[in-house]
């Protein structure tokens, strides 16, 4: 009968369809696929490649074609050794362990160890049991060690790049201390700055103050310049007709003038006359009776002849 062995139950099997591979080629039983999917990170216990996904795992379809043999005699070999049942679960036990261990930092390495050294010790450990031991420990050690390696090749990488980083560091840690300066350094100017303006914000506040007394000052003097300008053109308006009055009293005195002569020559005659006539008849006026001409008459008036 053709048989099959799985690497991490260590089950022997003939049930063909039972078998699933993952992407790596390796091929385990269907149970033990489904508890390996349900780790946080699973990945194949026999290169940790991975991590495993349900949509990776493919099933295995084998055709066998029974072979007719004839009866031979009873054999003379005696049968091979075989795996005690009451150690299979042990081993199960161990497997998984080993597996938890490789996967999971938090697991008791010093119980794997008691565990794997209790099987070796027990008087059931016959050779398949020993083969199966050492086939679990030298997977676990090859991919303990090939992760161990590439956690070794991750740590030395990690460490030259973060002294790579802390000489980094240095000129950007001195450039950092110099914008900090620079930050202090900008920070009192904009405060001086704030307070220049301060100063230039009240004193342009004054200025306007000063400007809008300014631009009120110029209206009123606008104002007073419009008044002293209508006052200019009243009173030139008045010299002219101060002027026109001016000539038309010179006209008059001078008309007063030549009248004053007239009324002079007139008067002159009229007294000639009235003195001829007093020495020819009776005085008008009783005796002593003179006339005195029509200046009296100017004198009540307040004019004078010229």
């Amino acid at each position: 009968m053709l048989s099959f062995s799985c690497a991490i139950c260590l089950d022997e099997w003939p049930d063909a369809e039972a078998l699933r591979s993952l992407l790596c080629g390796h091929v385990f039983c269907g149970s033990c696929i489904q508890s390996l999917l349900a780790l946080s990170r699973p990945l194949c216990p026999s290169c940790r490649a991975g991590p495993i996904y349900p949509r990776d795992i493919r099933p295995i379809y084998i055709n066998v074609e029974p072979r007719i043999t004839t009866p031979r005699g009873p054999s003379s070999r005696k049968p091979p050794p075989t795996i005690s049942p009451e150690i299979l679960p042990k081993l199960h036990q161990l497997s998984a362990d080993l597996q938890s261990l490789a996967s999971n930092s938090d697991t008791d390495v010093q119980g794997v160890v008691d565990g794997f050294l209790g099987l070796l010790a027990s008087e059931r450990c016959n050779e398949p049991v020993k083969d199966a031991l050492l086939s679990v420990l030298a997977t676990f050690l090859k991919t303990s060690l090939s992760s161990t390696y590439e956690m070794a090749r991750s740590m030395m990488k990690y460490r030259t790049m973060a002294h790579a980083y802390r000489r980094e560091k240095r000129p950007l840690e001195r450039d950092l201390a110099t914008l900090r300066t620079d930050k202090r350094a900008l920070a009192q100017h904009n405060d001086d700055l704030g307070e220049q303006l301060t100063a230039a914000r009240e004193e342009l506040a004054r200025a306007n103050e000063g400007l809008l007394r300014a631009r009120n000052e110029q209206c009123r003097s606008n104002i007073t310049y419009e008044r002293w300008m209508q006052l200019a053109s009243e009173s030139s308006d008045n010299r002219e007709e101060l002027g026109r009055a001016r000539l038309e009293l010179q006209h008059l005195r001078q008309r007063a003038h030549a009248n004053g002569a007239k009324y002079r020559d007139l008067c002159v005659q009229m007294n000639g006359i009235i003195n001829n006539m007093a020495c020819s008849s009776q005085p008008l006026g009783g005796p002593g009776w003179f006339w005195s001409g029509p200046t009296s008459w100017y004198s009540d008036k307040g004019l004078r002849l010229y």
